[in-house]
Order: C-alpha cells, then structure tokens, then sequence
C-alpha cells in the first residue's frame, strides 16, 4: 500500500477534514513503530537500512513497510487518531481496539516468521 493509497482509503471509510499532511505524519508513526519494534529486532532486515520517516517531501507512491494482508493496521490507526483528535471518546475506543487486535496480529505473524536477534548479554567481573 501506498501513502496515497492509505489516505485515499481512509478518507473514503471516514470522511474527514484533516489534513495530507497530519495523515502522513501519523502513517510515518505507524512505520517508524513497526521498523523499531519488528524490524529492528529480527533478522531478514537488510543490514544499514534505517527509517527516516515521512513527511511533505515524501512521495505520495512511496510504499508503506506493512505488506497485505496486513494494511487495515494504516486505516485503524489513522482512525484511532482522528478520533482522539475530534475528542469521539466512544469511537476512539472502537479504533483504539480495532488497531490493537490488527498490530497484534500482524506482530504474531512477524514473529512466527522471523527469527528475532539475539540480545547481547555483558558480564562485569
């Protein structure tokens, strides 16, 4: 999925007044959470790679790093946050639960699927 494909989508699920630029910085949270707490701490990433985060400057086809069929995390989430933002206590909750259950799905699936690196113990003598 793309950074346009994500706002297109959550636009048309939840129509709403927020700006490209809020969503594109809440997605960049999304993908900055998933590359330091998945991708940082398990093999298969490739070595020096680091996550930078998105912005205005980011082009609107840049790929998002959560493959299919894991995407609803991005509309979840972008969700819980409009309406956190719009004070919608009783629709946060929904979103806010909606996005747990989706990134715990997505991280059970990460983690079957890669090996996670092991932490370097040091001993004082």
């Amino acid at each position: 999925m793309t950074i346009q494909a994500a706002i297109d989508r959550i636009d048309e699920m939840k129509p709403n007044m927020f700006s490209d630029a809020q969503k594109i910085a809440w997605l960049s949270e999304v993908d900055n959470y998933a590359f330091r707490e998945l991708y940082k701490t398990h093999e298969g990433w490739p070595e020096g790679i680091d996550f930078v985060g998105y912005d205005l400057d980011t082009e609107l086809d840049t790929v998002l790093l959560i493959p299919e069929p894991y995407h609803d995390i991005y509309e979840h989430y972008l969700a819980m946050r409009m309406d956190d933002k719009n004070r919608e206590t009783g629709e946060y909750a929904k979103s806010r639960n909606a996005f747990n259950s989706a990134w715990q799905t997505y991280a059970d699936y990460f983690n079957r699927t890669y090996k996670p690196i092991p932490l370097v113990r040091q001993f004082r003598f």
